[in-house]
């Protein structure tokens, strides 16, 4: 079964981010996302983790944080109507 997952950043304001992963369940999508997900807020907002790291006289704020923070996690099949959409770049497939 396929899972859109919507995300943005924990820490900053955004837009959210989008990404479809096969799972059994939900939970099992967002634990397969997880990595992704995270990498995708550390590039997305790189200048922003710097920034505070160099700032930081001690350990940096947000690292044993997670960057990102799931909105929504639905089924994502023919009847969801963003499914015309699955092979565009706004949804990747996580692997």
């Amino acid at each position: 079964m396929l899972w859109l997952i919507e995300y943005e950043s924990a820490h900053w304001a955004g837009a959210t981010s989008d990404c479809v992963v096969k799972a059994e369940n939900k939970e099992d999508a967002v634990c397969f996302a997880e990595e992704f997900m995270n990498n995708e807020m550390l590039e997305l907002y790189f200048d922003e983790y710097e920034d505070e790291a160099q700032n930081s006289e001690e350990a940096p704020l947000y690292d044993n944080e997670a960057t990102f923070v799931v909105v929504s996690c639905e089924k994502f099949d023919e009847k969801h109507k963003y499914w015309k959409y699955k092979d565009s770049e706004y949804f990747p497939m996580v692997d």
